[in-house]
């Protein structure tokens, strides 16, 4: 599930930048445990020309987390119909605990930048000089802004108090990138939109001889961030990254029962095998490893930006 996001990313990048004819960034990174091997684990799509004033606009930083997970494996053709195994979680969502989550690491970028020599300008302290994106209004069930991948996955997006959430993938990621571009126009520095992503469960089809899938309770950040200046812009997406296991518990809700097996397999249908989860996340654990794995992005924007 985690690498099919990233990959819907990266894939998004690459086209932008083949439209384009854009270089990817030649950037420096930052190396630490989490990334290992930066310049393989990131993508990058245009090449930031440095602003004529080391000032960093804040408008936007995001944290983008897993509601909804979904994951499929198949076999199929030969002398048979074949089989499709769909697994699927339902993860409880803690909007105050994400909040927190999201003040705390757009608070870690800013001491981060300005440690590395930047003067930033937060949203509070730009006022209505702001990029205009436009703000996702919130569920009316969750009280936060959701947004559905084409994958099917869902997730919530929650900012810091007094900033907007804003959808940043397919139409809409070409509307807040003509936002930034126009926001960037005319001044000296850079602006940055920063997502936080992070998925809570691992769905994959495991290396058995015959057909199966696995799920695991496992938290993944997969980043990215736009930066625009008056002459130039990037976006950089990264893979998914392992942040930590056991993140909480995984209960089995629903499942193909066996007369719809039996049925499909006596009138030549596909075989459809579902299985449905619930998380119950331990939040403790997830606060501090998110916080964890978004400091360790957070160095990986400012190198960027060097």
């Amino acid at each position: 599930m985690n690498k099919r996001t990233s990959i819907h990313d990266i894939l998004l990048v690459t086209a932008l930048a083949m439209a384009t004819g854009m270089a990817a960034s030649g950037a420096a990174f930052a190396q630490d445990a989490l990334y290992a091997n930066p310049a393989k684990q990131f993508h990058a799509m245009g090449k930031l020309k440095a602003p004529s004033e080391r000032t960093a606009y804040l408008p936007v930083t995001q944290v983008k987390w897993m509601l909804h997970g979904t994951g499929s494996a198949s076999t199929g053709g030969g002398l048979g119909p074949g089989t499709k195994m769909i697994q699927e979680v339902n993860s409880s969502i803690d909007a105050a605990r994400i909040g927190k989550i999201a003040q705390a690491l757009h608070d870690d970028l800013v001491a981060q930048l300005e440690s590395a020599g930047w003067n930033v300008q937060t949203r509070g302290e730009l006022g209505e000089d702001v990029p205009k994106y436009r703000a996702l209004a919130p569920d009316g069930e969750l009280g936060v802004p959701r947004i559905k991948e084409r994958s099917g996955e869902e997730y919530v997006l929650i900012s810091p108090v007094g900033m907007p959430s804003v959808a940043h993938s397919g139409m809409a990621l070409a509307s807040a990138s003509m936002a930034a571009n126009s926001y960037a126009r005319g001044k000296p520095g850079v602006s940055l939109f920063v997502t936080y992503g992070f998925s809570t469960a691992a769905i994959r089809e495991t290396e058995s001889r015959m057909l199966n899938m696995e799920t695991k309770p496992v938290l993944t950040l997969f980043g990215s961030f736009a930066a625009n200046t008056a002459a130039s812009s990037t976006v950089v997406v990264s893979d998914g990254v392992a942040v930590a296991n056991d993140i909480g518990t995984l209960s089995l809700t629903e499942e193909t029962g066996v007369g719809a097996k039996v049925f499909r397999y006596m009138t030549g249908m596909r075989q459809i095998d579902k299985k449905v989860y619930a998380l119950e996340p331990d939040w403790d654990k997830l606060e501090t490893e998110a916080f964890r794995a978004g400091k360790a992005f957070n160095a990986q924007i400012v190198a960027q930006l060097r």
